[in-house]
């Protein structure tokens, strides 16, 4: 869910754009991060930054932060 979110932060259909930001600014949000035990101010601040990349670099981004996002969920379960 949160990987398709970041991905659709990404695309270049405006309205795709806008729901996931609608989502990223939503309640339902608040609440899915806080039920994985995720920031939820710093992930929102993240996608909101990610939606001001200029075009050329916005796909590279959006994998590379779901990449960090991997990561950090694999390290919290091998801890």
């Amino acid at each position: 869910m949160l990987t398709q979110a970041i991905r659709d932060c990404a695309s270049v259909d405006y309205d795709t754009q806008a729901k996931a930001v609608e989502w990223f600014i939503s309640e339902d949000f608040t609440d899915f991060c806080e039920g994985l035990g995720m920031d939820v101010y710093t992930l929102r601040e993240s996608m909101l930054s990610l939606v001001t990349t200029p075009s050329a670099m916005l796909k590279k981004n959006a994998e590379d932060t779901i990449s960090s996002l991997r990561a950090s969920f694999w390290q919290k379960k091998t801890r």
